[in-house]
């Protein structure tokens, strides 16, 4: 990459579902990146069962698209990512998602 940045919106952007449209300047060219928030939904990983804002980017460049979805949990963050590629050669998915969570115990106020 050359310069340029993805314009990531804020929660409330993303909320509204509208579609923020980026340009990457890449040694080859440009890439075409978009964001947009797709509402929430409920998703299970191993972690458990949570109600996660649902955020998916494209970026297509020199006839590859490559899919982002990401589901984050208020509280916990990221907690599943599919990424779908699809190229000239073929077309791969890789999925990752939350093994464990363990929220931190605040120790400000406890007394000790």
């Amino acid at each position: 990459m050359t310069g340029s940045d993805i314009r990531w919106p804020d929660a409330a952007g993303l909320a509204s579902g509208k579609v923020y449209h980026s340009v990457l300047h890449v040694q080859s060219g440009n890439a075409d990146v978009t964001v947009q928030g797709a509402g929430t939904a409920p998703v299970s990983v191993p972690a458990g069962t949570y109600r996660a804002s649902v955020v998916k980017t494209t970026i297509t460049a020199q006839g590859q698209t490559i899919e982002v979805t990401v589901w984050i949990a208020q509280g916990t963050g990221p907690v599943k990512t599919q990424v779908l590629i699809r190229a000239p050669g073929g077309t791969g998915l890789t999925t990752n998602e939350l093994l464990s969570f363990t929220k931190a115990v605040s120790a400000i106020g406890d007394g000790s």
